[in-house]
């Protein structure tokens, strides 16, 4: 990228449907729009309650995931999640719930 131009910030989560995570990183999404700093939202599925606060227009990616009901299936997305990293020039990826922390740290 070219100088001064700044690589986004990634954040990854489950998807929208609610709660703490979710709700504070929409938060964090806006309050980063409003000063002009690029972020994305890499989701396991593109669902969620929380779509309409988002900044329009919005990057998001999701992977398709499908339905991840036991832990060790998150792990089923991993070469979904190295494909997305290895196409992208991404200045930082944020998760915060600890099995998208495990599959990030692999």
């Amino acid at each position: 990228m070219g100088e001064g131009v700044r690589r986004p910030i990634v954040f990854f989560l489950p998807d929208l449907r609610g709660g703490g995570a979710e709700k504070a990183v929409v938060r964090i999404i806006r309050a980063l729009s409003a000063r002009g700093i690029g972020s994305e939202l890499l989701l396991l599925n593109a669902e969620g309650v929380y779509f309409g606060e988002l900044p329009e227009p919005f990057p998001i990616t999701s992977l398709n995931a499908g339905n991840l009901k036991f832990y060790p299936n998150y792990l089923l997305v991993f070469p979904r999640l190295v494909s997305f990293l290895r196409k992208r020039e991404i200045g930082v990826i944020i998760s915060n719930l600890s099995h998208l922390n495990v599959i990030l740290l692999l």
